[in-house]
């Protein structure tokens, strides 16, 4: 296949934040370093469990700078440049390039007032942003009310119309049939993740998916179910998944504040200071803490950040 060398489990980085909103660039830190102590093969940031549509251009970049410097070329980190229009996004994407990042990630034009401009101009808007940035680019396919979608074909032609359209997420409804089809239509041309927050990691990768997406708060469990599924054992992948169902369930029944509860699961384990969402955001409705806090400790009871609050384990 002609997808490179990105596989496995990439979890997507939540932007960090302090209480009054600004960037927390330490904190971002922690959370790569985390990432990779727990097994991640790749990082994906600025993606839109990273926030990246409450964020300016610069502050865009502070977050890329950040991650790439501190994965040191341990793991690949692809970056979101998804962005309302071409010129902004190839701006942000030589930018990831310049500081190291090894690809891109780019949703379709969002804004849903101009869905036809958009919807017609989605070929030249990525075969544009693969020449002018020269790196690996990932579609990232997310349907859902009032977006700018990829209809049946789309894909096929952006990634002919650039050989360096590699890589697609597919996630939002009907996810798993647009996987297959995806897969049958390229014919291994373009290297499948799933995302999901990965709900549907199992059936994803018996579909061919070569990578996922989740969040980054649960990576250590990522990394043993995708592992097991890679080695061809089914039943330890099932076993490990089985762990993670509560928190995932939970995450699902809260997925209005999803970006509050990874990062509440973040602070918990030890790896931020603070869950601080930039506004404006949907906080966690009151006593669900606590509902995650006792998911929490079933599901990790030998983590020791989690038990003592101790922070320094990551330094």
């Amino acid at each position: 296949m002609a997808t490179g060398h990105f596989g496995g489990v990439f979890p997507s980085l939540p932007t960090v934040c302090r209480p009054d909103g600004e960037l927390d660039l330490e904190g971002q830190r922690r959370v790569v370093r985390f990432c990779i102590k727990k097994g991640a093969d790749g990082l994906a940031c600025l993606l839109f469990a990273g926030e990246f549509y409450k964020f300016s251009d610069a502050e865009r970049k502070k977050v890329a700078s950040t991650v790439i410097d501190e994965a040191a070329g341990r793991v690949p980190v692809l970056v979101g440049i998804s962005h309302s229009g071409t010129h902004p996004a190839i701006e942000l994407g030589r930018h990831a390039r310049e500081e190291g990042a090894e690809g891109v990630i780019v949703t379709p034009p969002y804004n849903s007032n101009f869905i036809t401009e958009a919807s017609r101009g989605l070929v030249s808007h990525y075969r544009n942003i693969a020449a002018a940035v020269g790196l690996p680019v990932m579609v990232q396919d997310y349907s859902s009310e009032g977006s700018v979608g990829l209809r049946p074909g789309d894909l096929e032609r952006i990634e002919r119309a650039s050989r360096m359209v590699r890589y697609v997420k597919v996630e939002g409804p009907g996810h798993l049939g647009r996987i297959k089809r995806v897969i049958e239509a390229t014919e291994g041309r373009v290297g499948v993740f799933g995302g999901m927050g990965g709900r549907f990691l199992i059936e994803e990768m018996r579909l061919g998916t070569i990578g996922t997406i989740p969040g980054a708060e649960m990576v250590d469990g990522f990394v043993k179910v995708f592992g097991a599924m890679s080695r061809g054992n089914g039943g330890a992948a099932r076993k490990e998944f089985r762990k993670l169902l509560p928190y995932l369930d939970f995450l699902t029944r809260n997925f209005e504040s999803f970006v509050s509860v990874e990062k509440e699961v973040l602070k918990a384990r030890g790896v931020i200071g603070d869950a601080a969402v930039r506004e404006p955001c949907i906080p966690m409705k009151p006593g669900r803490s606590r509902e995650l806090m006792r998911i929490l400790r079933a599901l990790i009871p030998d983590d020791h950040d989690l038990i003592s609050g101790d922070r320094t384990s990551l330094s």
